[in-house]
């Protein structure tokens, strides 16, 4: 394997694990926008039960 096929294996390794990351990141993303929307809730329920 020459300079050039390690180069483009290591871009491609590189490529690969950032993708993964951005994976990871929606998927944090997703809980917190189902913890949001759970604190909403659970605030518009006590609000509600002040009155």
């Amino acid at each position: 394997m020459d300079l050039q096929e390690q180069q483009l294996k290591l871009k491609r390794m590189k490529i690969e694990e950032m993708q993964k990351m951005r994976k990871v990141e929606e998927q944090k993303l997703e809980e917190l926008k189902k913890i949001h929307t759970s604190v909403d809730a659970l605030l518009s329920f006590v609000m509600l039960n002040q009155c």
